[in-house]
């Protein structure tokens, strides 16, 4: 339930299933971008997602 109401919790993305994989979503993702667009790894350390979808350094 905590995850419906929160699915962020305390972190900067969360998981999002697809189908047989996952993306990774940032908390202030560009509506306009579509979820396929988000990568399917989980960010580095020293790394984050940017609203668009691409991992660069943080």
């Amino acid at each position: 339930m905590r995850q419906v109401l929160n699915p962020y919790g305390d972190a900067d993305y969360t998981e999002v299933p697809h189908g047989s994989h996952s993306h990774f979503v940032p908390k202030d993702r560009d509506p306009d971008v579509d979820i396929g667009q988000f990568p399917t790894t989980r960010p580095g350390p020293g790394q984050r997602i940017t609203p668009q979808g691409q991992i660069v350094p943080k």
